[in-house]
C-alpha cells in the first residue's frame, strides 16, 4: 500500500482496525501556524529524534525511522524479520518502500504467474501430477489403423497377433470399441477442452506414428514419424482435459503471490524469506484459459555455470550437457538455500500438446550493512528468455527456429516475424541441443541453404555467417551473426543478424550503383580523380567537376579541402541496376575475399585495395568516382557523394 506523510494522523476505531492491514504507519509533526514561538519550540526538541515509526502489527513492536533518508536501501530489523528500505526520488518527492529482501523481475515479454509453495506440498501442488489431489487430469483415447496393400489405410479392426482390436482403444489395448468412446466423467469434475490430437515430437503432421504391429508400438517409447516399408499399423492419440469443481477441490498449499507484467518487477512477501518455512519460488506463463496452461516451473543447474565457456573442454561441456537433460523431479529454487548463478528453468505443457516453455533465471544478491555492519543480503530473481533473435537488418523478415533431435530429425519450435530494429523472445527452444534458424527475409531474401547452426553449445561451432539469395535479382548476400552468450551456458542468449553496410536513397532521384575495387595514393592533384578505368570517356567526370556551379574545389567540404586524393580503380566487383529498392544491402568482406587484396604500387610498397561505391542517376552510363567505404564510415567523405549526384543530375542527364 502507500501512505502519504503529508496530513495530521487520525485514530481508527475497532471495526476500522480490524480491515486494516497488518503494516501500520505512525508520524509526528507540527504545523507552524499554530506555534506561536517556534524558534524555542524547535531549539527545546534539537535533541529529540524524530521521524515516523513501523510496526508489524498495531501493539507493535516499532521500529523508528529518522525523517532524514538518504537515497538507498536501508537493512531494517522488524520483530526480528529484516526488511528492505528502499529510498528513490520521484518527481521530486522522496519515496520509501518498505520490502521484502526478494525482488522478481520480468525481463520477457510475456506475463508470468509468480508463486511460493512449501517443500513438503509440492507433489500435491503440482499441476498434471495425474494423483488425486490434482486438479487437472488428461483423458487419453488412441485410433489405430491398419494398411492394406491394395486399399492402403482403413480402419477396419483386425487381428493383430492374436489381438482383437478395434479403431479406438485405450492405451494398454486393454479396451478396444469400432465406435468413438468417451472417458466417464468422475462426479465433481468438469471438462476444460474439447477432445484433440496431440501432435508431440516424433509424429507426422496428422499426429500419427508408425510401426509393424500394434506390439512394437508401445507409445510414446517407440515409434516412427513416417511410415517405413515395413510398417503396418499406425495410431494417434486423442486428449481432453478435465478439470476438477472449485469448491470441491483439495486445498493446495501454494500461494500465488502475484502476477507481473512484462519489464516488471515486485517483491516476494517477506514471510517467503524466513529460512523455517522451506518455501521454494516457481513461475509459469500467465494464461486465462486453463487448457492453454503451463505447470509450475522447474530449474536445471548446467553444473559449469561458474566457469568460462573458455575453461570449459569441449568433452566436460558434453558430459555436464547430458547430465542434465534428465532432470531430478521437483528440481526448485529453494528460497532457505540461496546461491548467485544462473540456472535454466521449464515448464512442461499441460495437456502435452504444447512444447516446453523455456526461461533463464538469473539468482544474484547485492549486500546491503546493518548498524551493527552485519552483511545482509537482498536477492534479485530476473526471469528472461533463454534466447533472443535481434534482427538488424532494414527489412522484416520471418523466422522459424528447430531443434535437432537425438535421431537427427528436425523438429519446429517456434515461429514467428520480427520487425526490422526488433527482437522476437525464443521460448520454446531447448538450448542444450543444437539450434538451427530458417530465414526469410523481405524483398525476396531466402537462405541458400535449408537451415543454418546458429546455437550449438556442445561444440561451440554454430555459423558466423551465413549466405542468402534475393530469388528476383539472384544477388548473394552475407549475413553476419553475432552471438552474446552471456556469462555462464544458462545465462540468456542474443543472437543478432546484420550487414556491415546498407544504402537507403531518400531523395526523389532513382540512382543506380556499381561496387568497384580502388587503390588509393596520398598528395596527389585533386583534379586527377576520375572514374573506373572500364569506364568510357575517363575524364569527363573532371571536366563535369570543374565547369559546374556545385564544383566539389568550391565546396567546404570538398575535397580539396580534405586532401588530395588520386583513386584508380582495378575492377568492378557488382552492379545494381535496380533503383525501385529501398535499401540495398552490401557484404563488401566478400568483394574483397573474392578478389586480390593487395596492390603494388610504383614505389614497390603494398597498399590494401579498398571497397567503393559508385553512383549514377537513373539509367545514366555516367557513374561517379568510387566512394571508399572504409573512409565513409569515418566520415572522411562526409557529404561528398550529395555534391557527385547533385553533379550528375544537373549535366550528365
Amino acid at each position: 500500500m502507500t501512505c502519504p506523510l503529508t496530513g495530521k494522523a487520525t485514530g481508527l476505531d475497532e471495526g476500522d482496525r480490524k480491515g486494516c492491514g497488518a503494516l501500520v504507519l505512525s508520524c509526528c509533526y507540527i504545523e507552524r501556524s499554530t506555534q506561536t514561538d517556534f524558534q524555542s519550540w524547535k531549539d527545546s526538541i534539537s535533541n529529540a529524534e524524530t521521524g515516523f515509526w513501523v510496526g508489524l502489527t498495531p501493539d507493535g513492536p516499532w521500529e523508528s525511522f529518522t525523517a532524514v533518508l538518504p537515497l538507498s536501501i536501508i537493512p531494517k530489523s522488524l520483530n526480528s524479520n529484516h526488511f528492505a528500505f528502499e529510498i528513490t526520488m520521484k518527481n521530486g518527492k522522496k519515496h520509501a518502500t518498505l520490502r521484502s529482501l526478494a525482488v522478481i523481475a520480468n525481463d520477457s515479454d510475456i506475463k508470468l504467474e509468480v508463486s511460493v509453495c512449501p517443500i513438503n506440498k509440492l507433489n500435491s501442488s503440482m499441476i498434471n501430477d495425474k494423483s488425486t489431489s490434482s486438479t487437472n487430469n488428461v483423458d487419453e483415447v488412441f485410433e489405430n489403423q491398419w494398411y492394406q496393400p491394395t486399399s492402403g489405410w482403413t480402419s477396419n479392426h483386425s487381428s493383430d497377433h492374436g489381438i482383437e482390436l478395434g479403431q479406438w482403444s485405450t492405451k494398454d489395448c486393454s479396451y478396444s470399441s469400432k465406435a468413438f468412446f468417451e472417458p466417464r466423467l468422475p462426479p465433481d469434475w468438469k471438462w476444460t477442452s474439447p477432445w484433440k490430437i496431440e501432435k508431440s515430437t516424433s509424429v507426422d503432421c496428422d499426429g500419427w506414428a508408425y510401426a509393424a504391429d500394434i506390439q512394437n508400438l508401445n507409445w510414446p517409447s517407440s515409434w516412427r514419424s513416417s511410415k517405413s516399408p515395413h510398417d503396418y499399423v499406425r495410431r494417434r492419440r486423442w486428449v481432453r482435459t478435465r478439470q476438477l469443481l472449485q469448491e470441491q477441490s483439495v486445498e493446495i498449499a501454494r500461494n500465488v503471490v502475484a502476477i507481473v507484467d512484462p519489464y516488471s518487477s515486485t517483491a516476494l512477501p517477506w514471510t517467503a524469506m524466513i529460512k523455517d518455512m522451506d518455501l521454494c519460488l516457481q513461475v509459469r506463463p500467465f494464461s486465462v484459459k486453463s487448457d492453454e496452461s503451463y505447470n509450475w516451473s522447474q530449474v536445471l543447474s548446467l553444473g559449469c555455470d561458474s566457469l568460462p565457456k573458455q575453461q570449459q573442454s569441449s568433452l566436460s561441456r558434453q558430459s555436464t550437457m547430458k547430465q542434465s537433460s534428465v532432470p531430478s523431479r521437483n528440481s526448485v529454487l529453494r528460497l532457505a538455500d540461496l546461491e548467485k548463478k544462473d540456472v535454466l528453468s521449464y515448464c512442461s505443457p499441460l495437456v502435452g500438446i504444447k512444447q516446453y516453455f523455456w526461461l533463464s533465471v538469473g539468482v544474484d544478491a547485492s549486500i546491503v550493512h546493518t548498524d551493527l555492519n552485519m552483511p545482509v543480503y537482498d536477492w534479485k530473481f530476473s526471469f528472461n528468455s533463454i534466447l533472443r533473435l535481434e534482427n538488424k537488418l532494414p527489412y522484416e523478415a520471418e523466422y522459424s527456429i528447430w531443434e535437432k533431435s537425438a535421431e537427427g530429425n528436425m523438429v519446429e519450435r517456434q515461429h514467428g516475424i520480427v520487425s526490422s530494429g526488433g527482437s522476437a523472445f525464443i521460448y520454446s527452444a531447448d538450448i542444450r541441443k543444437s539450434i538451427y534458424l530458417t530465414l526469410f527475409v523481405q524483398n525476396d531474401w531466402i537462405l541458400e541453404k535449408d537451415a543454418e547452426l546458429i546455437m550449438d553449445l556442445l561444440s561451440l561451432e554454430h555459423v558466423s555467417s551465413f549466405w542468402m539469395v534475393q530469388k528476383r535479382t539472384q544477388r548473394k548476400l552475407r549475413v553476419s551473426v553475432e552471438h552474446d552468450l552471456g556469462a555462464s551456458d544458462a545465462a540468456p542468449k542474443t543472437i543478432r543478424l546484420f550487414v556491415p553496410y546498407w544504402i537507403k536513397n531518400n531523395s526523389s532521384i532513382p540512382l543506380a550503383y556499381r561496387i568497384v575495387e580502388i587503390e588509393q595514393a596520398v598528395n596527389a592533384d585533386a583534379d586527377s580523380l576520375s572514374r573506373p578505368d572500364s569506364l568510357s570517356r575517363p575524364d569527363s567526370l573532371s571536366r563535369v567537376a570543374k565547369s559546374s556551379k556545385f564544383s566539389l574545389r568550391y565546396s567546404s567540404k570538398s575535397l580539396v579541402r580534405r586532401g588530395s586524393v588520386s583513386q584508380k580503380s582495378t575492377q568492378i566487383l557488382e552492379v545494381i541496376e535496380d533503383c525501385a529498392m529501398n535499401y540495398i544491402m552490401l557484404s563488401p568482406q566478400d568483394y574483397v575475399n573474392s578478389s586480390t587484396n593487395t596492390r603494388e604500387s610504383r614505389d614497390n610498397t603494398f597498399r590494401p585495395a579498398q571497397v567503393a561505391i559508385c553512383v549514377a542517376v537513373g539509367r545514366c552510363k555516367q557513374y561517379s568516382i568510387g566512394v571508399s567505404l572504409f573512409e565513409l564510415e569515418n566520415k572522411v567523405y562526409d557529404a561528398i557523394l550529395t555534391h557527385l549526384i547533385m553533379l550528375l543530375s544537373a549535366t550528365l542527364c
